[in-house]
């Protein structure tokens, strides 16, 4: 297709997308809402998810179907559930995105690694996934502690969360983020943008948000390394508190309870427990 072709799709779908705004249509909005209609049950896998969404419902003049929503938190790999915890953390954040997504936001990172590289040189930061090498090994040769990973098996990622203080997200949005999961269940702390799943944990004491802009994730940033410094989280309990939501065992209680069905025995899908070193 030509670029003028793609110009005036884009110029005639942004034009649509607004009047259909104007008027108060979202047919998103309405294809969520038939299909819950149709559902016994929507999972979420956070209160701050399944809060929005029974705004949308309400808005739809479907209060009604806020009862069919209930939450049972996403499952997990379980290298993440299993790795042997580092109870003295070193000063290291991760990052972990596909990141030629627009949804990612790695310049807002990039610019947070710098500012952070700047203040305190020794603090280390790993960055896994695909997508933007150049300008991912571009920002490594400006900050030495920087190491663009690429994507790893899980669990390498693991063992790296399982040593960090913190998982920096810049995301501009995101449903269930399995990477901050996957951090929790390792004893990390989160940081980043204000989202419905941030808003639900980090209300909880696992972590801390900021406005989408460099200064302010920063400061977010520097405070939440400076509460590990002061001793005021503690890894293996965090990752205890996590490990024990996403036990298989629980999860599958969780969608048997929101269909009304009883859990019966359960115990073939087994549990895990946290090991520390």
């Amino acid at each position: 297709e030509s670029l003028e072709h793609r110009l005036r799709w884009f110029r005639n779908r942004l034009g649509g997308r607004y009047w259909q705004w104007r008027r108060g249509e979202y047919p998103e909005d309405a294809m969520a809402v038939e299909s819950t209609r149709l559902s016994d049950a929507v999972l979420f896998g956070h209160v701050g998810g399944a809060g929005a969404f029974s705004r949308v419902l309400e808005a739809a003049g479907a209060p009604e179907l806020a009862s069919r929503l209930h939450v049972v938190p996403f499952a997990i790999a379980e290298p993440f559930s299993a790795a042997p915890l580092a109870r003295e953390r070193e000063p290291r954040v991760v990052a972990i995105g596909r990141w030629d997504a627009v949804q990612k936001n790695v310049e807002l990172l990039a610019e947070v690694v710098r500012r952070r590289f700047r203040e305190r040189p020794d603090t280390r930061f790993d960055l896994f996934g695909e997508g933007r090498e150049g300008f991912l090994l571009r920002l490594a040769d400006r900050v030495p502690t920087l190491t663009v990973h690429g994507p790893k098996p899980y669990p390498e990622v693991a063992r790296t969360l399982a040593r960090a203080r913190v998982l920096l997200m810049t995301s501009r949005w995101e449903g269930c983020p399995h990477a901050a999961l996957e951090a929790l269940t390792c004893g990390c702390t989160l940081v980043g943008t204000p989202m419905p799943s941030l808003t639900t944990w980090c209300a909880e004491g696992f972590g801390r948000m900021a406005p989408a802009n460099a200064g302010e994730l920063h400061r977010a940033l520097r405070a939440e390394l400076e509460a590990w410094e002061a001793g005021e989280r503690d890894a293996p309990a965090i990752a205890r508190t996590w490990r024990e939501r996403l036990d298989p065992t629980e999860i599958a209680r969780g969608i048997l309870a929101a269909v009304g069905l009883p859990a019966g025995d359960l115990s073939v899908v087994g549990s895990r427990t946290p090991a520390t070193s």
